[in-house]
């Protein structure tokens, strides 16, 4: 998962396999392993990981602050509580498996500080069932926040040479079960240009790729990425916060 910062900001970041695998996803590795690098001139920097999460006062403070979901005590899930500078910049928590194959969550929380979180983003293999695609997100505050929200397949083959990409990546928006819109095919409308070059997103090559623009009020959501065909292949979600 990447992330950009604007400021300073303390960021509570967690790899999660048996905390998910309790709730009922019966493919969760269970002993995740969690890295965070900045990226310095292109090049990927390592700022340290954790391993089996230990449950410090200041750690189990951050979760109650932010409002992250509890973890068991002594589980095999990883969390790291770290200050990245942010002027601004460029992180990556990477999260792998120590024990086989599956499916993992990455988390990143804004644990405080003067900076901004200004954007995420998450490159999976974009499936069905256990294995869509899935970026959550969190918008606090006290009135409505517009949000970017792209799903890149062809544009990840023409600009990065990504192999085994998603051609037809279809994404939909999620408060709850509520759906509240998708798009699949996102055109190259002149609004949507005008606000990636506000936020600094990338160009998109593909009028196959999948972007919504859209206003929401505080709460909770997620944006499901899968293909409009029932297809599977490499896709990457992003979600931009415009100013």
């Amino acid at each position: 998962m990447g992330f950009v910062v604007n400021g300073p900001k303390e960021v509570l970041l967690r790899g999660v396999g048996p905390g998910i695998a309790k709730l009922g996803v019966n493919t969760a590795i269970t002993d995740p392993e969690l890295e965070l690098h900045e990226i310095v001139k292109g090049w990927p920097v390592s700022l340290g990981g954790n391993d089996d999460w230990e449950s410090t006062p200041v750690v189990l403070a951050a979760f109650a602050r932010t409002g992250a979901a509890a973890l068991d005590e002594g589980s095999k899930d990883a969390a790291l509580l770290m200050d990245v500078a942010g002027n601004p910049g460029v992180y990556t928590a990477g999260v792998k498996s120590n024990a086989g194959a599956g499916v993992a969550l990455v988390d990143a929380f804004d644990a405080g500080g003067s900076g901004r979180l200004a954007a995420l983003a998450t490159l999976a293999t974009a499936g069905s069932g256990d294995d869509t695609l899935i970026a959550g997100l969190v918008l606090d505050g006290v009135g409505p926040r517009t949000v970017l929200i792209r799903a890149l397949g062809p544009t990840l083959a023409s600009r990065d040479g990504v192999t085994g990409i998603l051609a037809d990546p279809k994404l939909i928006l999620y408060r709850g079960t509520t759906e509240l819109g998708g798009n699949d095919d996102w055109g190259g409308t002149a609004e949507i240009r005008r606000v990636m070059a506000q936020v600094g997103a990338g160009r998109l090559d593909s009028g196959k790729d999948a972007a919504l623009l859209v206003t929401l009020d505080p709460g909770a959501y997620t944006v499901h990425v899968r293909g409009a065909a029932g297809t599977t292949g490499v896709a990457l979600v992003e979600v931009f916060d415009v100013p």
